[in-house]
């Protein structure tokens, strides 16, 4: 787990460190670019890895459900794919959840149309999906 706060306080500290050892003259300069290019990565994959839980603690189950079970969703859609999607869900009676782009509902209403006739749920996926989205700032989003 990677806690944006402790990362970044670390490499505050990193950085004033250095910034005394190249005062004093033990430290290369080059030690900025090195400890920057770390914290830039680290930063990058705990941004684009929301199970680094970077931001905030990510929620995994809930301890009032006794009983074992797996949820099934499809994001994206809906698209031609989905009706292949649909036959196979059928086939096995199963239900599940499709996560569904505004956009591609107007593309494809009729399939949105069978994804509820057959008792699945749709939930909002933003209207425009971006694919840069995981780094959007909360501002940006709403």
């Amino acid at each position: 787990m990677l806690v944006r706060k402790v990362v970044n306080i670390i490499f505050l500290l990193l950085g004033i460190l250095s910034s005394i050892g190249i005062y004093i003259g033990i430290v290369p300069v080059s030690i900025f670019g090195i400890v920057g290019a770390i914290w830039i990565g680290i930063t990058v994959y705990g941004v684009l890895n929301m199970s680094m839980e970077y931001f905030m603690e990510s929620k995994r189950s809930n301890p009032l459900v006794k009983t074992k079970g797996i949820a099934i969703t499809f994001d994206d859609g809906p698209n031609e794919n989905t009706l292949q999607i649909l036959e196979v869900l059928d086939r096995y009676e199963v239900k599940a959840t499709f996560f569904c782009i505004g956009k591609q509902i107007e593309q494809f209403p009729e399939i949105a149309l069978q994804i509820i006739a057959k008792g699945h749920v749709i939930g909002n996926h933003t209207y425009s999906h971006d694919h840069l989205i995981d780094v959007y700032s909360t501002s940006k989003i709403s």
